[in-house]
């Protein structure tokens, strides 16, 4: 039952600190997405994982109802945003028995940037799995729905991932979209504000990840999707994460602004 019928260890290195500039790129509504036609490269079921991206949208353009971030085909695991700006993200096992969800009370900005931070556990060993949606800095009390086993691995392994539309094409973005990093190994405590930080400045800025998303925990993310200030829209599709490229529906185009302007 996903959208459709609704901790990682070690000490990573600081992220980048210093001004950090980016570009984003724009999601036309119509018909813009990515999709990987494969599953990522590396990929692994497992029970950690984070999200970061930024979004300047207005969510009641959505035409239907709602927009993407990420989702896996077999609906496995869903990142999206409803068209009344709250954010919605979901998990389940290979068995489809066991899921943790939940949607946001808070909302993104309307035509504005905001950030989205996402981390969470289905880990029974920290005594309660965890999924906590951070906007802006600020954290979601909304507690998860959690069904199921008391841990369970969630089934990232799919033979097919989106970003930007539901897997029949519905769905789409409409707005700017910058810096989506996807790690499906490590979760970071975003509530730590040396965690946040490694994404989102104190200052509300975006955070320098390096060339292959490692900065902030030492290791390449699954996805991470970027594009440099003068960059192309191509570095966007490529993916400098460590899962490989996405291929490109529509004609993404440089936005007019960034999140770290």
């Amino acid at each position: 039952m996903g959208f459709m019928s609704l901790l990682g260890v070690g000490q990573p290195p600081a992220a980048g600190g210093g001004a950090f500039t980016c570009d984003a790129v724009t999601f036309d509504g119509t018909n813009d997405y990515l999709t990987r036609g494969a599953d990522l490269t590396g990929n692994a079921d497992g029970r950690h994982g984070m999200c970061s991206f930024w979004i300047k949208a207005d969510p009641a353009n959505f035409t239907d109802g709602y927009a993407i971030v990420y989702i896996a085909v077999s609906d496995r695991m869903d990142i999206l945003i409803f068209s009344d700006g709250t954010v919605y993200c979901y998990m389940q096992d290979s068995t489809g028995l066991s899921s943790l969800s939940t949607t946001t009370t808070l909302t993104i900005q309307t035509n504005s940037w905001s950030h989205v931070g996402i981390w969470w556990d289905t880990d029974y060993a920290l005594n309660s799995k965890i999924l906590e949606i951070y906007i802006d800095n600020t954290l979601d009390t909304n507690a998860p729905i959690d069904t199921g086993a008391l841990a369970f691995d969630i089934d990232y392994t799919q033979t097919e991932h989106w970003v930007g539309a539901y897997t029949d094409a519905t769905g789409k973005i409409n707005g700017d979209f910058a810096e989506f990093y996807l790690n499906f190994a490590t979760g970071l405590d975003l509530g730590v504000a040396s965690n946040m930080e490694k994404f989102r400045t104190s200052g509300g800025k975006p955070v320098d990840l390096g060339s292959d998303g490692s900065r902030a925990t030492g290791t390449a993310p699954i996805i991470y999707l970027h594009v440099g200030n003068g960059g192309a829209t191509s570095d966007f599709v490529s993916n400098d994460g460590s899962g490989g490229g996405m291929t490109e529906n529509g004609a993404l185009a440089i936005a007019a602004t960034s999140p770290s302007d």
